[in-house]
């Protein structure tokens, strides 16, 4: 995830993938409650994520929630490579909506909008958002600007045999200071009814060459009450 909110961008074009039925702007999806998603302790949700130009699996990781404040969810990140089954443990924190925040792991201002959603979206809202971050962990932070919209309701297939329905938002991120020739496509799918996104995409482009894109994909999600 660090690696991800260091190195943004903007617009990309993403090819809509199989099993998504084209966004509806005028259909209505499940509503997030005006003071974020309905999450507790314990509730987890389980992603694999694959190269989307080979399909390749590049690992799996559980989010798991460690605390849920009003205004904040902690919460644990057990990534697995698929190959050698060697795993790696890390934290993040994000506001009530699923959007970013500085932690350790970054310190800086704002919130990383890519993440998550905002309150009352509705289908053809769109909005600037910026955030401030350090540099690849280090004491030099960066600022970053985005731009989003929503675009309407898609129901998704997911492996686990549901369906669900899901707002399609997009995100375009790059630094502030262009010299630096970065710009990050961002495609998710945010399901109220699971609590988090069921799919995001992230393409990455460094002096306008993809260096990096991404599909990550919900397998199962565990309610712990």
């Amino acid at each position: 995830m660090t690696k991800a909110l260091i190195i943004l961008g903007m617009a990309w074009a993403l090819a809509l993938p199989v099993g998504e039925a084209p966004a509806d702007p005028g259909a209505s999806a499940p509503v997030v409650p005006e003071n974020g998603v309905d999450v507790a302790r314990g509730d987890e949700w389980v992603y694999q994520t694959e190269d989307s130009l080979t399909g390749d699996v590049l690992s799996n990781s559980n989010v798991v929630v460690v605390d849920h404040q009003a205004d904040r969810i902690d919460v644990r990140i057990r990534t697995t490579d698929p190959v050698t089954g060697l795993a790696r443990v890390g934290a993040a924190t994000f506001d009530s909506f699923w959007r970013r925040l500085p932690d350790d792991s970054g310190e800086g201002s704002g919130t990383g909008d890519s993440w998550g959603l905002r309150p009352n979206l509705q289908a053809g809202d769109d909005w600037n958002y910026n955030f401030e971050r350090q540099l690849g962990g280090g004491p030099i932070k960066m600022g970053w600007i985005g731009y989003a919209e929503a675009l309407g309701i898609e129901r998704i297939d997911l492996p686990n045999g549901r369906t669900v329905d899901a707002q399609r938002i997009e995100f375009f991120e790059r630094p502030s200071i262009a010299r630096y020739r970065l710009e990050m496509h961002v495609v998710e799918w945010f399901a109220p009814n699971i609590n988090r996104y069921v799919r995001r995409e992230v393409e990455v482009r460094h002096e306008g060459k993809v260096t990096e894109s991404t599909t990550e994909i919900l397998q199962d999600y565990i309610r712990r009450r």
